[in-house]
């Protein structure tokens, strides 16, 4: 059995409306994103939006910490990782390709302790688009959904608020480039984990080239009743967010009936 997450159909008149939260986005609401994050985590760290090839090589090596030196994870040809072992970096093919890449850094250390990578369907691809049944979610998909991989924290911060934080700044670039719903996959130790942002299973295991059995998991960035019920840290947020769509005349009605449909695969 598998359970679909699903969304009431939206007009071509609604997406328009959606879809100019979308294209309105720039860099200044990325800074405002920064600027509300940051404010919570004093000095010592900072969250950010890689811009520069030097921030971008900071996040591979932090990869390849922790995967290669790490977690140690074996890896087939057929991976679709890059590994150098000489620069010590890794990196895979939905890297630079239309991707958000976020970072937190440790000012009093200066180095990247945590990242995640942010791509989306609608100028790039999904990896694992048929074990994600994303198809399932049209007419969202491919315009109003993101694909979030490589989220890491370095071993010596994990368990501290800094992920928290990293997660919502994240959600925040969903609800201002206008995603509906984010698919992860993540190794079943973590579905509990992120079930507690919101998360939900929807669909059967499968086999990672190199991650072994992941659970697919999907993210309605706009179901305030799932959020507040689960008592989820995005709520707030999503709750503010409504308040300032509403100042600027944006409708959200299209989404206002999330509904979850039982279905049974044939």
């Amino acid at each position: 059995m598998v359970t679909y997450i699903s969304a009431m159909p939206i007009t071509d008149v609604e997406t328009q409306k959606y879809s100019s939260i979308n294209s309105a986005q720039t860099l200044s609401n990325e800074l405002d994103i920064c600027k509300q994050i940051n404010t919570h985590l004093q000095d010592r760290f900072s969250i950010k939006i890689a811009k520069t090839l030097e921030d971008k090589t900071a996040i591979y090596r932090l990869r390849y910490e922790i995967y290669v030196e790490e977690m140690q994870f074996s890896y087939s040809k057929n991976c679709q990782l890059y590994i150098d072992h000489n620069n010590k970096t890794l990196t895979d093919s939905m890297d630079d390709n239309h991707e958000i890449l976020v970072y937190a850094i440790d000012n009093y250390q200066n180095k990247v302790i945590a990242t995640v990578r942010i791509n989306f369907p609608e100028n790039s691809y999904i990896h694992f688009k048929n074990e994600y049944s994303v198809e399932e979610f049209y007419p969202y998909y491919p315009n109003f959904v993101s694909n979030t991989t490589k989220a890491m924290v370095h071993q010596d911060y994990r368990g501290r608020r800094i992920t928290l934080e990293l997660f919502k700044f994240v959600y925040q670039i969903y609800l201002q480039k206008g995603i509906v719903y984010d698919f992860i996959d993540c190794r079943l130790n973590l579905v509990d984990f992120y079930k507690k942002f919101g998360y939900r299973i929807y669909t059967n295991t499968f086999i990672h080239p190199y991650a072994g059995e992941c659970m697919p998991m999907v993210l309605c960035t706009i179901d305030k009743e799932h959020l507040q019920k689960i008592r989820s840290p995005l709520f707030k947020l999503l709750e503010n967010f409504s308040s300032s769509l509403n100042d600027k005349n944006y409708i959200l009605s299209p989404f206002n009936q999330i509904s979850i449909l039982n279905a049974h695969k044939n």
